[in-house]
């Protein structure tokens, strides 16, 4: 099948990217992850983008009236986190919310976010995490995606730490190349000796002093002393 003639859709990179009796199973007749499903995928396998996009974002507004969010210490209303990771995860991963996995989740959560173009600090990831594993329990509860409760399970103290160790590393090697840079701006060796030869050719050479040394002026004054003592003897 041609890519480039499906402008509306990218291929998904799934284990099981046809509706086969494994799929049936996962998905029954009449539920609503059927319907959503049947909407983001099609029956050949491909990832209808924009659909996708559109109903993710709807379920994560769901989301942000929920129980699950309203239990949240950082609240998230809109359910931006999991938007965010949603998005990594189908434009990085060509996969949707009804497919995901936990080995997925994880790659879009240690590879994807240090890389989002919105920078993600360090100290927010207990946050970031903790929304993302009350979005997957409220997809779990509220629509029996397949792999919800192992992905909520997933999202735990250690993800957490692990999060926060690829972030901060991430932080630490922008500001090292950016330091590099700022150094390569501030002490360019070649614009340094320019600099210094161009102040050489329009600034003038400076004047020889006038101004005697000590020993200089203790020999001028023997001279004259000399000399006043010849013409005293000369009268």
């Amino acid at each position: 099948m041609e890519h480039a003639e499906r402008s509306d859709t990218t291929s998904l990179m799934a284990s099981r990217p046809a509706r086969d009796a494994r799929w049936a199973e996962d998905f029954p007749e009449g539920s609503e992850r059927r319907a959503l499903d049947e909407r983001m995928v099609t029956a050949d396998g491909w990832l209808v983008d924009e659909e996708a996009e559109k109903l993710e974002g709807e379920l994560c507004l769901r989301f942000g009236s929920s129980p699950e969010a309203a239990a949240l210490r950082v609240k998230d209303p809109r359910g931006l986190c999991p938007k965010a990771i949603l998005r990594i995860m189908r434009h990085e991963q060509d996969v949707v919310l009804t497919r995901v996995t936990p080995e997925d989740l994880v790659a879009a959560l240690l590879d994807g976010v240090p890389e989002m173009e919105t920078e993600l600090p360090s100290e927010l990831a207990p946050m970031f995490v903790s929304s993302l594993q009350a979005f997957f329990t409220f997809a779990d509860r509220e629509l029996g995606l397949p792999h919800a409760k192992e992905c909520a399970e997933v999202l735990d103290k250690g993800m957490t730490l692990a999060l926060t160790h690829v972030l901060r590393t991430s932080q630490e090697l922008d500001a090292l190349e950016v330091e590099e840079d700022d150094e390569e701006a501030l002490f360019d060796p070649e614009a340094l000796l320019h600099a210094i030869r161009e102040r050489a050719r329009l600034e003038p050479a400076p004047r020889p002093s006038t101004t005697l040394s000590r020993a200089e002026r203790n020999k001028k004054k023997a001279r004259r002393r000399t000399q006043k003592a010849g013409r005293r003897k000369n009268r």
